[in-house]
C-alpha cells in the first residue's frame, strides 16, 4: 500500500458534487450523490492504513450559488475560447465535515445554470463550456502540487489535454465513468482541427488520434485513450478490477455479441438492441476496471434518519403541510422512531402497516403484498413497464397492491405517458393501486422500508442504489440483470431481457419473476424470509471500494516507476550495442497487432532515433553560417506549405457516400422490411454498411438493389435538411444512432420523398451530385448481412 508521508493530495474534478441542500452544491444524478460521499470514505480508509489524505474536489460555482459563503482565491484561473483568453474567479469553501471544494466561475460561461440546469442541451455550448472550465481547473492543478488527479466523468475529460504530457509524465491520473451513455459526441465545425483550435487544443496533433468518432469529437473517448497511453485506470462504478461483471464487463460488450445473446434469449432475431457503451469500440479495448459504489451505513434501516422521530419532526416544522396524508401514520412516525434490523422485523411490520394506510386509507386485511417503485419516469429506468404488468399481476393473486412514487421530466412526453397510465390504473384500482407523482423524501424511505418488493426493470444501471437503499430495507428487488444491478443477484429476482423493442416480451419475463417472487412468499416463507435476511446483510459500505481506490492511486505510482525503469532499459541496451547499432536496428522488426509487443515498438522507436543521432554525428561539420541558412530555408518553406499540409492530412467526411448510405438503407427496408444498418463504416474509397438479416442475398436481389439505388440518385431528387423537437423526433424515427446529447432540435434530412432520417452529417444537395453507386461485394454470416459498395463520378451512367 502506500506509504505515509507528509501528506497526499488528490484532486477530484466532477461537475456535480452533491450537497444540494447547502446551497453550494447539485445533485442531479448519481454523480452527485457519489462525490458527496466518496471524498471522506476515502479519507477514512486512508487513515485505517496510516495515511494522510487531502482530497480537494474542483467544481463549477453554478449561478444559484451565494458566493458571499465562498472564500475568494488570490490567484486566477486562464481560459481560451475562439482564440480569446479570459480568467475564471475562483472559490473555496470548507464544509461542517471538513471537506474542501474549489469553485471556478465566470460569467459568460455559468450565468444560464440553475439548481435543476448545469448542462447545456445544445453540444456547441457544451463543449465550449466544459472547455472553459476544464482549462480553469488544470490552471489551478498546475500551480496547486497535487499527487494524483482523479477524474469523474466526460465533462472534465479535456482537463488531461491541457495539463500537457510532461506534467501526466509525473503526476498519475484515472478517470471514473459514471454514465457512458453520455460521451460529449459533438459534430464537428470547420472540420476536426478547427474544432479542437477553437477550444485551445493543437488539432492537427490530436483530432485522429484521440478525438474522432465518425467525424464528431467525442469527449469520453479522448480522455480515456490520453489516461490509458499515461497509465492511468479508467474505472466505472460496479464491477470487479478485472472487468468480468457488472457495468465494467456490459461496457466490452458490442453489438453483434448483445445481438446474439438477445437472439439466443428470443429464440429468434431481436429488433432493437440497447448497446451500453454506444457503439464505441475503445470501450473493446483498453482495460476498464469495475470499482463498485458504496453507500452511506445511514441508508441501513438502524440508522435511516428518515425513521427517526425527532428528525421527522424537525422536517415538519418546516412545512406547512404535514408529510404524510393519512393522520394515523403522520402521529406515529413522529411519535417515536421505526428503526429495526435483521433481529428486529416486528418493526418493519409496523411501517408495511403504516404504509398501507397511507397509501389506501385503511388497515391492512389479511397478507397484501405491496409492490413498490420509486424514481424517475426516464428511458433509463424503464418504469413505465411496471405499468404493463399491473392488470395481469393483480389477477394472479387477489391480496397484491402496488405503490407506485414516480415523476416524469418536464417536457417528456414519454414520462408522462407513463404517469398518465399509472394515474389510470390508480382510479380503476382505488384500493390496490397508488400513485403518487410528487417526490417526498420521508414518503419514498417509508414505501421502501414498508414494501415487500421493490421494482427495478432498467435499461441499464451503471451501478444502481435504489437496489441497495431497498435490500437494506428488507425490500427484496425484482428487476433487469443489468449492469450494477446484478450485485443484488443473491437475493433477488432478475430477468434477463435485451430486445428492447420487443416491449410486450419483456414485460412478460418482468412477469415471469413477480410470479415467482409472490409464489415464494405465499408457499415457501422460510425461502422469502432467507432472502430478506440476506439483502438486509449486503455489504453494501464503502470500506473495500475505497480501498480499492486508494490501491489504484497506488498504482498510479507504480506505472509511473516501471515506465521510467523501462525506459532506462531501453537507453542502457542501446548505449551497450555501439557499433552493432545499425545491424540490430536494420534487423529488428517488430511485429504488428495481436502479435506484437509494446515494449518491442518502444525499443524499435528509441533505436529509430538514436539511428538518427549517429547518423547526425557522422555528418560533416558544415559552418555554422551556412547551417543556420538551411535551417532558415527549411522553415520558410515549411512555412509556406502549412496551410495546405494541414488541410491534406485531416480526414474529409465525403457527402456523397454518406448521401449513399441513406438511400441503401431506405432501399433496404422497401425491399426487404429490414431496419437501418446497425453498423456503418463510410470511407471516400468505399464503405460497408451490416444489417441485421436473416439470409444471404441472391444475385438477382442485389441486382435489383443496386439499380433502385441508381434510380433515385439519377432522378437527381433534392436534399433537404430541417429541424423538429427532439421530443416528436422520437416519437417517429430510431434515435439510438444518434449522440445521446444530440440537443433539443433533431436534424432531418430528406432525400426527395423517398427518404427522411436524423442525422448530424454532411450530405449533398442533390442526388444526382452523389454518382452512380455499384455494390461490390455482399456476405451474410451469424445473422449480419454486409454491403460494401463504391461511387463513380457525379454525372456518369451505372454500368
Amino acid at each position: 500500500m502506500l506509504k505515509a508521508k507528509d501528506k497526499l493530495r488528490v484532486a477530484m474534478p466532477a461537475w456535480e458534487i452533491g450537497r444540494a441542500e447547502t446551497g453550494l452544491g447539485v445533485k442531479i444524478g448519481g454523480l452527485g450523490v457519489i462525490i458527496e460521499e466518496l471524498p471522506l470514505e476515502l479519507v477514512k480508509a486512508a487513515d485505517r492504513q496510516g495515511i494522510q489524505l487531502e482530497v480537494t474536489i474542483l467544481s463549477p460555482c453554478f449561478a444559484h450559488y451565494d458566493k458571499r459563503k465562498l472564500i475568494p482565491v488570490e490567484s486566477k484561473a486562464s481560459a481560451t475560447l475562439l482564440g480569446n483568453p479570459f480568467e475564471f474567479d475562483v472559490y473555496e469553501h470548507v464544509f461542517g465535515d471538513g471537506q474542501k471544494v474549489v469553485y471556478f466561475w465566470d460569467n459568460l460561461q455559468l450565468n444560464w445554470t440553475n439548481a435543476q440546469a448545469v448542462y447545456p442541451d445544445d453540444p456547441q455550448m457544451g463543449l465550449l463550456l466544459y472547455s472553459s472550465v476544464s482549462q480553469a481547473m488544470a490552471s489551478y492543478i498546475k500551480q496547486s502540487h497535487f499527487d494524483v488527479i482523479h477524474l469523474h466523468d466526460y465533462h472534465v475529460g479535456l482537463i488531461p489535454f491541457y495539463l500537457g504530457d510532461a506534467y501526466l509524465s509525473e503526476v498519475p491520473v484515472h478517470f471514473t465513468i459514471h454514465n457512458a451513455s453520455y460521451q460529449g459526441i459533438t459534430p464537428l465545425i470547420g472540420g476536426g482541427y478547427h474544432s479542437l483550435e477553437r477550444i485551445n487544443l493543437p488539432g492537427e496533433k490530436l483530432f485522429h488520434r484521440y478525438f474522432d468518432f465518425f467525424d464528431n469529437l467525442n469527449l469520453i473517448k479522448a480522455c480515456m485513450l490520453k489516461v490509458h497511453e499515461m497509465g492511468g485506470k479508467i474505472t466505472t462504478v460496479s464491477g470487479d478490477i478485472a472487468g468480468t461483471w457488472g457495468y465494467a464487463a456490459e461496457l466490452k460488450q458490442n453489438h453483434a455479441q448483445l445481438w446474439a445473446q438477445a437472439y439466443a434469449q428470443k429464440g429468434g432475431p431481436p429488433g432493437e438492441i440497447f448497446v451500453p457503451n454506444r457503439h464505441l469500440n475503445v470501450f473493446e479495448k483498453l482495460p476498464i476496471a469495475g470499482i463498485t459504489n458504496g453507500l452511506s451505513d445511514t441508508n441501513r434501516p438502524q440508522n435511516l434518519p428518515e425513521l427517526k422521530a425527532g428528525v421527522l419532526r424537525a422536517m415538519q416544522s418546516n412545512r406547512t403541510k404535514p408529510i404524510f396524508a393519512n393522520p394515523v401514520t403522520q402521529s406515529e412516525m413522529l411519535a417515536g422512531d421505526h428503526n429495526f434490523g435483521p433481529a428486529s422485523l416486528a418493526t418493519k411490520a409496523q411501517l408495511k402497516r403504516l404504509l398501507h394506510l397511507e397509501a389506501f386509507g385503511s388497515e391492512p386485511q389479511g397478507d397484501p403484498i405491496l409492490l413498490t417503485a420509486v424514481g424517475r419516469l426516464v428511458e433509463q429506468k424503464n418504469l413505465g413497464l411496471v405499468a404493463d404488468i399491473i392488470d395481469r399481476t393483480l389477477d394472479y393473486d387477489h391480496q397484491i397492491k402496488f405503490i407506485i412514487l414516480a415523476s416524469a421530466t418536464l417536457g417528456d412526453p414519454v414520462g408522462k405517458a407513463s404517469e398518465a397510465a399509472f394515474a389510470t390504473l390508480a382510479l380503476n384500482h382505488p384500493t390496490r393501486v397508488y400513485f403518487n407523482n410528487i417526490f417526498n423524501q420521508p414518503l419514498s424511505r417509508l414505501i421502501l422500508a414498508g414494501g415487500d418488493f421493490c421494482l427495478i426493470p432498467s435499461r441499464f444501471e451503471p451501478c444502481g442504489l435504489v437496489d441497495y437503499e431497498a435490500s437494506l430495507l428488507g425490500n427484496i428487488v425484482i428487476g433487469r440483470a443489468t449492469g450494477g444491478l446484478t450485485k443484488v443477484a443473491h437475493c433477488a429476482y432478475l430477468y434477463e431481457w435485451l430486445d428492447i423493442s420487443d416491449r410486450a416480451g419483456e414485460a412478460g419475463a418482468f412477469f415471469q419473476q413477480i410470479k415467482t417472487a409472490v409464489d415464494v412468499y405465499r408457499h415457501d416463507p422460510e425461502r422469502h424470509g432467507q432472502l430478506v435476511q440476506a439483502a438486509m446483510q449486503i455489504e453494501a459500505g464503502w470500506e473495500v471500494s475505497a480501498l480499492h481506490y486508494l490501491q489504484m492511486y497506488h498504482y498510479g505510482f507504480l506505472i509511473k516507476k516501471w515506465r521510467r525503469k523501462r525506459a532506462a532499459l531501453v537507453a542502457d541496451f542501446i548505449e551497450s550495442l555501439n557499433d552493432d547499432l545499425d545491424i540490430f536496428t536494420q534487423f529488428f522488426i517488430p511485429a504488428r497487432d495481436e502479435y506484437g509487443d509494446a515494449f518491442d515498438w518502444q525499443l524499435k522507436k528509441a533505436l529509430t532515433e538514436a539511428a538518427v543521432r549517429q547518423a547526425h554525428r557522422r555528418m560533416p561539420q558544415v559552418p555554422r553560417t551556412v547551417k543556420k541558412e538551411l535551417v532558415q530555408e527549411r522553415v520558410t518553406r515549411a512555412a509556406d506549405g502549412a496551410a495546405g499540409s494541414a488541410a491534406s492530412k485531416e480526414k474529409k467526411f465525403d457527402p456523397r457516400m454518406h448521401s449513399a448510405e441513406h438511400l441503401v438503407n431506405q432501399t433496404m427496408i422497401r425491399m426487404f422490411n429490414c431496419q437501418r444498418s446497425f453498423g456503418a463504416h463510410i470511407e471516400k474509397k468505399k464503405s460497408k454498411l451490416d444489417y441485421h438479416f436473416n439470409k444471404p442475398l441472391s444475385r438477382d436481389e442485389i441486382g435489383a438493389l443496386e439499380r433502385k439505388v441508381n434510380e433515385i440518385i439519377q432522378a437527381d431528387v433534392p436534399v433537404t435538411e430541417e429541424f423538429i423537437p427532439r421530443e416528436e423526433a422520437e416519437q417517429q424515427f430510431d434515435m439510438h444512432k444518434l449522440p445521446a446529447d444530440a440537443g433539443n432540435r433533431i436534424r432531418l434530412v430528406r432525400i426527395g420523398d423517398y427518404d427522411v432520417c436524423p442525422c448530424i452529417g454532411p450530405h449533398v444537395k442533390r442526388s444526382g451530385e452523389i454518382g452512380p453507386l455499384r455494390i461490390i461485394s455482399v456476405d451474410f454470416r451469424e445473422g449480419v448481412l454486409r454491403i460494401r459498395y463504391k461511387l463513380g463520378q457525379a454525372g456518369q451512367a451505372p454500368e
